[in-house]
């Protein structure tokens, strides 16, 4: 589980130079964390001073963890691309899947990444938070998160999810 709570190496693909943008908000608060962080966007040269890859595959650094936020009809390119560069593990926020009456290309996708050795959380989730290291993919803006604890968040549902996590910020530990 370290690919996905301690990475060495994060891509983030559909990074975004525009604030607010859910791919700029995800990048902004996992490079915060100190993590070493690489967008990803082939239109994009620099995004927050940290220069931006075409694809996953043409980061020189090691990538244990890609996450991602581009529309559903590129997300079986990006885990090829993902599998092609030996990423072990995705975070996909994007939605527009089984969720949105798109179950075929859901299964395809979790075909394809099996096929390569990628374990996926998502898709359509809000990112992950380890109250350890900081690290945090989330897109929410200024969140206030939980400290480190003893207790481990794990939700269905993002609007519970924040919700159960602003309810512990400063209260009780994760």
């Amino acid at each position: 589980m370290d690919e996905f709570f301690d990475p060495a190496g994060v891509a983030v693909v559909g990074a975004s130079s525009r604030p607010g943008k859910i791919g700029y908000e995800i990048l902004k608060n996992a490079a915060s964390s100190g993590s070493d962080v690489y967008p990803v966007n082939p239109n994009a040269e620099q995004i927050l001073g940290m220069k931006c890859y075409p694809s996953v595959s043409a980061i020189e650094e090691k990538v244990e963890l890609a996450v991602v936020a581009v529309p559903p009809e590129k997300i079986l390119d990006v885990v090829e691309d993902c599998g092609n560069k030996g990423v072990k593990a995705m975070v996909i926020i994007s939605g527009g899947f089984g969720e949105a009456g798109n179950e075929e290309l859901e299964r395809e996708m979790v075909r394809n990444a099996r096929a390569r050795g990628i374990r996926i959380i998502g898709p359509n989730c809000i990112g992950i938070y380890n109250a350890e290291n900081g690290f945090n993919t989330f897109f929410q803006k200024n969140m206030e998160l939980p400290a480190p604890g003893k207790v481990a968040v794990l939700t269905q549902s993002g609007t519970i999810g924040i919700a159960l996590l602003e309810k512990f910020a400063g209260s009780v530990g994760i």
